[in-house]
């Protein structure tokens, strides 16, 4: 009797060992999502108006410092330094240009291929970099795939798609200024002069640039 006594005692064990071992599991299956504190409403509304990017500083305006580290890296890929996507997975292209501008700052635009591609002209060589004009005086850097673009006389930006853009003439004025394949060039510069996108100069063949 004490025979089985104790080996009913050592299978309660087991039984309850695994039992406590399966609700571990359970717990620390669920507990990835109790470790990050939901996003504040307020934090949310502003990532979907940033094609779900937040900054540092917005998103420190409803996240304490210990929820955003919490955060950073396996729920919230850095983008750039500072700029996160709140949602896992790869930026897509757009992401990249709006997490190029949140970088730069308020007054920065697309420019180069990025802004002629939001224009809509066709057969543009691939680029990996998101190309932003900025302000002389702001101090901002190149990292990563953005590429800072200084001017003395920042334009008025366009909005096009959503998204802060050059004026197109300059957008192809530093497209074909930067760009080493003149015949590239010259075919995305003819491709919006026939699309009447831009007016022809006789002085300079590719657009009227002031």
């Amino acid at each position: 009797m004490q025979s089985r006594a104790r080996s009913g005692s050592g299978s309660q064990a087991a039984h309850g060992s695994g039992f406590h071992t399966a609700l571990g599991c359970s717990l620390g299956c669920a507990r990835g999502s109790w470790d990050v504190a939901p996003m504040q409403p307020i934090a949310s509304l502003v990532a979907s108006r940033q094609d779900g990017l937040l900054t540092r500083t917005q998103a420190l305006q409803q996240l304490t410092r210990d929820e955003l580290t919490a955060r950073l890296g396996k729920h919230w890929p850095v983008v750039l330094p500072g700029v996160y996507l709140t949602t896992q997975g790869v930026p897509t292209l757009r992401q990249r240009r709006r997490a190029a501008l949140l970088k730069a700052g308020s007054t920065a635009m697309l420019t180069d291929l990025d802004a002629l591609d939001l224009y809509g002209l066709p057969n543009l060589p691939v680029d990996p970099f998101v190309r932003v004009l900025i302000a002389n005086d702001v101090k901002r850097t190149s990292r990563d795939f953005l590429v800072i673009c200084r001017t003395k006389r920042l334009p008025q930006a366009n909005v096009v798609a959503g998204l802060r853009s050059a004026p197109l003439a300059r957008a192809l004025a530093d497209f074909v200024l930067r760009h080493g394949d003149e015949r590239e060039s010259l075919a995305v510069a003819a491709a919006a002069v026939q699309r009447r996108l831009v007016s022809p100069c006789p002085e300079v063949p590719f657009s009227c640039i002031t």
